[in-house]
């Protein structure tokens, strides 16, 4: 019984390992991960900074624009997000149709507002 525990809680961890090393070592994880932010945790990454009321998830933005200035990430589990505060910055980011691809969450407002300016992917 001890060891059949024993062996469930080290596959766990070893799967665990397995998902954070793939997360790390993509592409985009690897890129956004050059951009300055908060610290996160193994696997959850910033998850447990949210677990506010919206004020404070609001307020929290906020001093994060102020210490990290024009940009900074925010990483929960496999979704990354950039915040940009660089007029600039914002300008080359929305001018260009390379980036314009809307995220997963967009998907559901898709039934109810179709595929206009809102959701359309910059075609």
């Amino acid at each position: 019984m001890l060891q059949t525990m024993f062996l469930y809680i080290l596959a766990a961890a070893i799967i665990l390992c397995i998902l954070h090393i793939i997360f790390l070592c993509t592409g985009d994880a690897r890129l956004v991960r050059q951009i300055p932010g908060p610290k996160d945790v193994f696997i959850i990454g910033n998850t447990l900074e949210l677990l506010i009321t919206p004020v404070e998830l609001f307020k929290l933005g906020r001093r994060y624009a102020n210490k990290w200035k024009d940009i900074y990430r925010f990483i929960a589990f496999n979704i990354r997000a950039v915040n940009i505060f660089n007029p600039e910055d914002i300008e080359v980011v929305m001018s260009t149709m390379k980036h314009s691809e809307k995220s997963y969450f967009y998907s559901f407002l898709r039934p109810w507002l179709g595929d206009g300016l809102l959701l359309s992917g910059g075609k």
